[in-house]
């Protein structure tokens, strides 16, 4: 695991493999899990390491007031949001941060180190992002304003990026349910989890800058790759096609693709990609078919595609056949 911590207020911790006995969070599938219990309650830290980024998933159920160290052994772009509950971290040579539930913050720093305390009978969950430098520096082309070199980064004295009031909306949330939900294929679990980190972090960076997609000027080309863009994904519902994959066959940056299919379309690619499969799925179910064969001719496993319709029509498609 990419990370070090230890406690400041109780005996030394003791990790073990696997989660709490009573552990009150999601499971990251694929992900390393180490876990911590003793008088001060439970923690527990999911991880899931794919070369070039991390993920990062953190529960800690506190019964006393509980004081951690953590350094991370990462370095270039880190971005915590919180699930749960708030945290005022003190990173090492740099001002705390209030980050509220529902608040993110995004730092660029080599191996951050961190401390933080936890009140008493409470329950906290996190969830980090950290993009290597190389991949850190593909995606700042898009924000040249933020002028930072991730190239060499300082060895003291991280730069705090966003203003810790910053609010995460809904499709950040919704990419951290897809990717805490993920049940499909294993391979294609690191993929899925790349495009997901890419989609998170731009959008992340994409609020601090303050991206408004009316001020995108579109050329006729880029009208023309953006519909591309919108026939490719509506011909390949059944498929994952990743933002790279749609880039390459539409012939264009991935960063100025996200940006002209917003401006075009009002929604990011995976957006509407959810909102196209489950419209056909849909369509499919109220024809008669079963769930399964919906399921499959769309892209969902069965289980995700009864989540989807419920969290539209608050039923089950099962629940809505008996009705008619």
């Amino acid at each position: 695991m990419n990370l070090s911590i230890e406690t400041l207020s109780h005996r030394p911790l003791e990790f073990y493999s696997g989660l709490p006995r009573q552990f009150s969070g999601l499971r990251l599938s694929g992900g390393e899990v180490l876990s911590a219990s003793g008088e001060f309650g439970d923690l527990c830290i999911q991880e899931f390491n794919g070369d070039n980024f991390i993920i990062r998933y953190s529960v800690i159920h506190t019964k006393e007031e509980f004081i951690v160290e953590a350094q991370s052994h990462h370095s270039g772009i880190h971005a915590l949001i919180m699930v749960s509950n708030h945290i005022k971290p003190v990173i090492k040579n740099a001002n705390a941060i209030n980050v509220g539930e529902g608040q993110f913050t995004i730092l660029q720093a080599h191996r951050p180190e961190t401390t933080i305390t936890f009140t008493k009978k409470q329950l906290y969950s996190c969830f980090e992002i950290m993009l290597s430098e190389e991949l850190a520096v593909s995606l700042l082309k898009d924000f040249p304003e933020l002028n930072v070199s991730l190239q060499k980064p300082p060895p003291r004295d991280p730069d705090i990026w966003v203003n810790p009031a910053a609010w995460t909306d809904r499709e950040i949330e919704d990419h951290i349910h897809y990717v805490m939900e993920f049940s499909d294929r294993p391979e294609w679990r690191r993929n899925y989890f790349e495009n997901r980190v890419w989609d998170i972090t731009w959008k992340l960076l994409a609020i601090h800058c303050q991206f408004d997609p009316s001020e995108i000027q579109m050329s006729e080309e880029d009208k023309r790759k953006a519909e591309f863009t919108r026939r490719l994904i509506l011909d390949n519902l059944d498929v994952h096609l990743l933002t790279r994959e749609l880039a390459k066959k539409a012939g264009i940056n991935e960063s100025r693709l996200k940006k002209i299919f917003m401006k075009a379309y009002g929604m990011g690619m995976h957006e509407f990609r959810i909102y196209q499969r489950l419209k056909k799925a849909i369509h499919l179910l109220n024809e008669g078919m079963l769930v399964k064969e919906a399921a499959a001719k769309t892209g969902w496993t069965s289980a995700d595609l009864i989540k989807a319709y419920y969290k539209v029509y608050r039923t089950t498609p099962g629940t809505l056949k008996k009705k008619k």
